[in-house]
């Protein structure tokens, strides 16, 4: 999985954040020395501890969330990112575009009030809100949706109930080259592969049927199926 963190913290440009060893900033988005956001991410190991610690200076008060993710890119797990800081209204993280099809996209919002966020842009969806009105800590919310084709998401903005200082950023996840997507011909008894894509919607396979399967092709190379009496496959020659 891929860990990802979210901290939100009073003081912008004002607080120096250490993380623990192993994990790699994202994006820091500072509105001034009155708030700031910094996002981080960690490719999980086979053994991890039940909490981490960021260090602060300056004191700052701050709030922090975190989520998981299957399926993406372990080496560079990062497709694009932008940000956005405003002094008042309703915060709103600026459009990335993708460099590829079904791409996760995490929004990420904090402000210095200890306020709580709603009505975030369609399709995205509330993930975390931590407005921590007790302790009058920055809010921090997240929320996430699939952006599924290359491309520019738009701006994705939330409501906040209190305004005041803002931060925002858009977050897109590249998707492991491993993934396979599966495209079914429900029209036959069973349902059939028809074809098979990789993370990027690119075709690594098709399928073609009569009253079986009778090929499969994969780029320029096509192979045909070979069936025994009983209308298994018993064999996939070049021709």
């Amino acid at each position: 999985d891929l860990l990802v963190v979210g901290l939100a913290f009073e003081k912008g440009t004002d607080v120096a954040i250490t993380p623990p060893s192993g994990w790699t900033l994202i994006l820091r988005t500072n509105q001034s020395s009155n708030v700031g956001y910094a996002t981080y991410r960690k490719v999980a190991g086979a053994s991890e501890p039940a909490s981490y610690s960021f260090a602060l200076t300056n004191s700052p008060k701050w709030s922090i969330g975190s989520c998981a993710i299957a399926g993406s890119d372990t080496t560079t797990p990062i497709d694009v990112h932008n940000d956005a800081s405003g002094v008042s209204g309703n915060p709103s993280a600026p459009s990335v575009t993708t460099t590829g099809a079904k791409r996760l996209v995490l929004a990420f919002y904090a402000n210095k009030k200890p306020a709580t966020l709603s009505n975030y842009t369609s399709p995205a969806v509330e993930r975390w809100d931590a407005p921590n009105t007790s302790g009058g800590l920055p809010a921090n919310a997240m929320a996430s949706y699939e952006q599924p084709v290359a491309g520019a998401t738009g701006a994705k903005s939330a409501t906040i109930s209190e305004q005041a200082e803002w931060v925002a950023q858009q977050i897109a996840i590249a998707p492991g080259a491993s993934v396979k997507r599966f495209l079914w011909d429900v029209n036959q008894g069973l349902p059939q592969l028809a074809l098979e894509r990789d993370a990027n919607n690119s075709p690594i396979r098709r399928y073609v049927y009569g009253a079986r399967r009778i090929s499969q092709t994969a780029g320029s190379d096509t192979s045909y199926y070979l069936h025994d009496g009983r209308g298994s496959v018993a064999n996939l020659t070049s021709s």
